[in-house]
């Protein structure tokens, strides 16, 4: 099992890390551009495999309508990217334009389900569901990619990587410790194997792995001294992640809990699926977000 879980961390880490070391150092003056591949996967995998969570309730929902209306949201996310320094870009901002593209897809989804209406009972909830599965899944790989634009020169790639790192860290430390010591469930009806120990140990290395990273590692790593996050500011910082990955974490179990399944996926060896990997991201990227973009640290 665990030989699994780490071949399939290596699978997701090394394609994510190739892709910020080409951000940082070729990114042809567009910051971010070696980004939008990442983003524009995660909202795709991530938008497929919880439509087919849901579909085991709801069978009627589109799969193929919910994928463009994905598609719209990866637009919209991915053109405050390319287009940062375009006049209507910065009127509008990268917020306005997720805003309006999440419009035009509920738009897409209720025109669809006009269109596809013969009977009451099933198009509200259908519409409901489909809106749910891209806003869920698009608004935290938004955040997360906008980092990038968020902080000048490599801080906002620090930013990212602290985000991806301090919650997947936090995510095994809360495996190996509450399998070590775990006693005590922590939510039982909704996942029966996460247990208090295994809560702590999710925060405390969350908070290690944020002083070593921000407060030691981003210094050298950035080679610019006139910004230095504090060391209590980093562990603030990681404990903050840490609680909204779990909140991520449980959230995707009560969604996996009500429809009576094991993981999202299979495609990945020891994880399960895309939410099994992001679980925990879609919580955590924007309270990263809110961190650095208000800037609290």
């Amino acid at each position: 099992m665990l030989r699994w879980r780490l071949v399939g961390a290596t699978t997701i880490l090394v394609p994510v890390l190739l892709l910020v070391w080409l951000d940082d150092q070729h990114h042809g003056g567009t910051p971010g551009v070696w980004l939008i591949p990442m983003a524009i996967g995660f909202i795709a995998w991530g938008c497929y495999e919880l439509t087919e969570l849901l579909r085991t309730r709801e069978p009627t929902i589109p799969v193929a309508m919910v994928m463009l209306a994905a598609g719209v949201a990866a637009v919209g996310t991915i053109v405050p990217i390319i287009a940062r320094h375009h006049a209507t870009v910065q009127s509008i901002g990268p917020w306005g334009f997720l805003a309006l593209s999440i419009f035009l897809s509920l738009m897409a989804v209720v025109g669809h389900e006009m269109w596809k209406y013969r009977e009451p009972g099933v198009s509200v909830n259908r519409i409901a569901l489909s809106l749910f599965v891209v806003f869920y899944v698009s608004v935290p790989i938004a955040a997360l990619l906008w980092l990038r634009l968020v902080l000048p020169n490599r801080w906002g790639l620090i930013a990212i990587v602290s985000i991806i790192l301090i919650t997947k860290i936090a995510d095994a430390g809360a495996f190996f410790v509450g399998r070590r010591w775990g006693q005590r469930r922590l939510a039982p009806l909704l996942s029966p194997k996460k247990t208090i120990a295994g809560a702590v140990g999710a925060l405390a290395t969350a908070a290690i792995a944020a002083f070593v990273f921000l407060y030691l590692a981003a210094p050298w790593i950035t080679d610019d001294s006139s910004f230095r996050v504090g060391g209590w500011t980093s562990i603030v910082y990681g404990i903050a992640l840490g609680v909204a990955g779990m909140f991520g974490d449980l959230a995707e179990s009560l969604i996996k809990r009500d429809v009576q399944q094991k993981d999202s996926s299979n495609l990945i060896p020891g994880l399960g699926g895309a939410l099994d990997v992001l679980d925990s991201l879609l919580a955590a990227a924007p309270v990263g977000y809110l961190c650095w973009a208000w800037q609290l640290l």
